[in-house]
C-alpha cells in the first residue's frame, strides 16, 4: 500500500513517523520536518517502486500455494512514545509457515538477484528500523521474504531471511527522541549512511554524486548497503 505522506508529519496534535521511513538518514528526517523540499525521485526509480508494489501480492499468493496461512494484510501497527509521538506502519502480512506452524510477521520486498544477495549480507537501514517497529508492536519474529525479479521486473522466485535480528525497543525510542531533539533545537545530526538517491544531496556529509543513470542503479544500491557510518 503506497503512502505518499511525508516521512514525519503531524496528525491531531501528534507527531507521526512512517515506519517505512524511520530508517532514513537522520539528517533527511530533520530536513523534511523543517519544511525543506526534497528532490523528486527520477522516473526510472518510480518505475522500480511500482514493480515492488505489484510484486507483493504475487509473493503472498506464492506463499499460499507453498502451504502458508497468510492473513492480516495491511494490518496497522502503531508504536507509541508518550501521548505526542507515534510510529505507524502497515504490515505486508502475518503468516504461519507449514514447517513449524509458528506465526510470523511477513515483510515482502521485491528486488533484483544481486540486491537480494546484498540484503541477506547487510540489511538496509530502511528495512531494519521498519521491521524493528513491527517486531515490537506485534511481539512476533519477522521473516523478510524477497521476491527476486527477472529482467522484466516480474517476480521470478522467492528467497527468505527468517527471524531477522532488529534493534531493541529502547534503541527505536532513542532514535526517535534524538531526531526530535535536533528538530526542536534546529541542529543537524550527522549523516548515518548514503541514501540513494539522497533527497537532500546539498546537505549530505559526502560529496553529492553525479546524476545516476538507470543502468547504474544496482551498483549504487549495493554500495549504499555497505557504506554505513560507524
Amino acid at each position: 500500500m503506497p503512502d505518499d505522506r511525508p516521512s514525519r508529519y503531524t496528525e491531531n496534535g501528534r507527531v507521526v513517523y512512517r515506519a517505512s521511513a524511520l530508517g532514513s538518514c537522520p539528517k533527511v528526517l530533520v530536513a523534511g520536518a523543517l519544511g525543506m523540499t526534497p528532490e523528486p525521485f527520477p522516473g526510472w526509480l518510480l518505475e522500480k517502486f511500482a514493480q515492488g508494489v505489484e510484486g507483493e501480492p504475487v509473493v503472498l499468493d506464492q506463499l499460499r500455494r507453498d502451504g502458508w496461512d497468510i492473513y492480516g494484510e495491511q494490518h496497522e501497527c502503531v508504536l507509541r512514545f508518550g501521548s505526542k509521538i507515534i510510529v505507524r506502519g502497515h504490515l505486508d502480512a502475518l503468516g504461519v509457515p507449514p514447517w513449524d506452524r509458528q506465526e510470523r510477521v511477513v515483510e515482502v520486498k521485491c528486488v533484483s538477484p544481486d540486491y537480494a544477495v546484498e540484503i541477506r549480507r547487510a540489511l538496509p537501514p530502511l528495512y531494519h528500523w521498519q521491521m524493528a517497529v513491527y517486531r515490537h508492536v506485534m511481539g512476533l519474529p519477522v521473516m523478510l521474504m524477497l521476491g527476486v525479479k527477472d529482467d522484466d521486473g516480474k517476480v521470478a522466485y522467492l528467497t527468505e531471511q527468517d527471524n531477522v535480528q532488529v534493534a531493541g525497543l529502547v534503541a527505536v525510542k532513542l532514535r526517535v527522541m534524538q531526531i526530535e531533539q535536533h528538530i526542536s533545537d534546529g541542529t543537524w545530526p550527522s549523516c548515518s549512511y548514503r541514501m540513494f538517491p539522497c533527497p537532500f544531496p546539498e546537505l549530505c556529509d559526502d560529496e553529492a554524486p553525479e546524476a545516476t543513470e538507470d543502468w547504474e542503479l544496482e551498483a549504487k544500491l549495493r554500495e549504499s548497503l555497505v557504506h554505513v557510518r560507524q
